[in-house]
């Protein structure tokens, strides 16, 4: 296929064609490259070929379709990442799975996390899933910040280094020998849109709110767990961008998250512990400070009494950063 119209043909072969196995591995495998060139007709395609691209599945056990079938969306949410993030919206407000929708939701925090760092520091490709403690629930630099980071690694000149690379045993005088690197700025692409982006994810929860089959039961609750966690990502990567919509960003995201604190779920507790570290930093301190009253308890009633013991660290964490928060804002 050489162009996108050919890659849609391609993957909407029927089965009664002889040639539907191949066709479906050609596209799967030219897509990416060909998004990336951004052709005159990219605009026009990326809803078509997102939903089908989202809702393909592997019929002929092709080698590399779970990795191929995310590159292909990831593509999109790069080099069109308004679009993407509208159908992908739309297709979770539809008939699907869960595993559809927490897959869309991963799309759109792969994507936020894609464009607010250098092309050459992302490991896109390599995170397919949103869990709530693994290491690819959050980025490894929101985890260090918070103190969820396992092991020795720690953030170096905006980079993330482990203690070996950060320590690597060199003598004094070629230390003092190695030249400075000239210090690289990174555009935070992903900060003029993230508003636009996030908002479609409060906007869609709004209009499904009473759908039973998105937010009820179980699946209802592992949704919204994800679903929160997805929003932090976002928030977390719009944070560096100079812009006083990240503030307001943060504080809705924040007041969302308080509005399910005493979940059942420890799924969603975790999500909702997430949420709140990370809107804390971002949050006016007057804004923080007034409701305080409020969330302040159930931190230290969280991290004494949770069941669970991240939750419980988390609160500890989170009551200790308000503290430095407030001296600090006492001392200015």
């Amino acid at each position: 296929p050489r162009t996108l119209q050919d890659c849609f043909a391609y993957l909407v072969a029927p089965d009664s064609d002889n040639l539907a196995c191949d066709k479906q591995q050609a596209a799967l495998m030219e897509l990416a490259r060909l998004v990336e060139t951004k052709p005159f007709d990219l605009i026009d395609m990326t809803s078509t070929l997102v939903r089908v691209i989202l809702h393909l599945e592997d019929k002929f056990g092709l080698s590399m379709f779970a990795d191929k079938k995310w590159e292909c969306l990831l593509a999109f949410g790069i080099h069109a990442p308004l679009d993407t993030c509208v159908q992908l919206v739309e297709e979770m407000k539809g008939g699907v799975s869960l595993g559809t929708r927490v897959e869309a939701l991963s799309i759109i925090a792969a994507t936020a996390e894609r464009l607010s760092v250098s092309p050459n520091l992302a490991q896109s490709s390599q995170t397919k899933n949103i869990t709530p403690a693994s290491a690819g629930t959050t980025s490894t630099r929101l985890k260090i910040a918070l103190g969820l980071r396992e092991g020795n690694d720690r953030e170096v000149g905006g980079d993330v280094v482990t203690t070996s690379q950060a320590q690597a045993p060199v003598s004094k005088t070629r230390r003092w020998r190695q030249p400075r690197a000239d210090p690289k700025t990174t555009t935070n692409n992903f900060g003029p849109i993230a508003a636009h982006m996030i908002y479609s994810l409060f906007a869609l929860m709004a209009s499904t709110k009473e759908n039973a089959s998105i937010w009820g039961g179980s699946t209802g609750e592992r949704f919204l767990s994800e679903f929160i966690k997805t929003l932090s990502i976002m928030v977390d990567c719009a944070s560096a961008y100079p812009s006083h919509a990240v503030s307001a960003l943060a504080t809705d995201l924040f007041e969302l998250a308080w509005s399910f604190h005493d979940a059942n779920s420890v799924e969603v507790r975790r999500s909702v512990l997430l949420a709140m570290a990370t809107c804390m930093q971002m949050m006016p301190m007057d804004v923080l400070a007034s409701n305080c009253r409020m969330w302040l308890p159930f931190l230290k009633e969280s991290s004494m009494r949770d069941s669970d013991e991240e939750c419980r660290k988390m609160s500890t964490i989170m009551m200790g950063s308000f503290a430095d928060m407030s001296r600090h804002q006492f001392i200015e």
